[in-house]
């Protein structure tokens, strides 16, 4: 099933929404990834988890959120998509090692308040809430991509890769807290210089 079709048949509900661009853009550049086992963080309504399911992987599906993961489970159940689901902070309640583990980060800190996170939920990524967001939130993205990117790695299966999409001055700094090679997979001039970038680990 292609990527747009799929994303017809997710459902949502209030405070977890659809997939948004920046989802559709982040599946669409890792849709041909390898790796057997697939973690999906943050999966909201799951539409990453489902999709590499159907491809026959073997698929872990996260979230901080409770009401996400119901929603998530809920979507998979309805396409017939065998996932394991796990609500949890980042790596805290996550055991397994991983070939590929995908993460489209929220604008702020995801270890932090439910509210806020509630809140966040109903705020359109565009080019303009993305600028605002890494304003307010520019201390608590470094804490959570810190680390995402420390456990992440921990969590991966040798030859294993992390894939995410960040700001490039975010990449910039992952780069300064890491030895192995970040690789830039496409840069968004154009939406406020994103880009999605690859960890491989060695």
């Amino acid at each position: 099933m292609k990527i747009e079709q799929l994303k017809e048949k997710i459902k949502s509900r209030r405070g977890v929404p659809p997939p948004g661009r920046d989802t559709i853009t982040f599946l669409n550049c890792v849709a041909s990834q390898p790796g057997k086992e697939v973690l999906d963080m943050g999966t909201g309504s799951g539409l990453i988890a489902i999709f590499f399911a159907l491809k026959d992987r073997k698929v872990t599906a996260s979230d901080i959120s409770q009401e996400a993961i119901e929603v998530a489970s809920e979507n998979a159940e309805n396409l017939n998509a065998k996932i394991k689901f796990v609500e949890s902070n980042l790596f805290d309640k996550i055991d397994d090692k991983f070939d590929l583990i995908l993460f489209n980060p929220p604008m702020g800190n995801a270890s932090g308040s439910k509210i806020l996170d509630y809140v966040k939920s109903f705020i359109p990524k565009n080019k303009f809430t993305l600028k605002l967001a890494s304003l307010f939130f520019k201390s608590e993205r470094k804490s959570l991509l810190e680390r995402f990117v420390i456990n992440g790695l921990s969590h991966l299966k040798k030859n294993g890769v992390i894939i995410t999409i960040i700001h490039e001055s975010e990449r910039k700094f992952i780069e300064s807290l890491v030895t192995n090679k970040v690789e830039v997979l496409k840069h968004f001039a154009d939406y406020n210089n994103f880009e999605i970038i690859k960890i491989i680990k060695k």
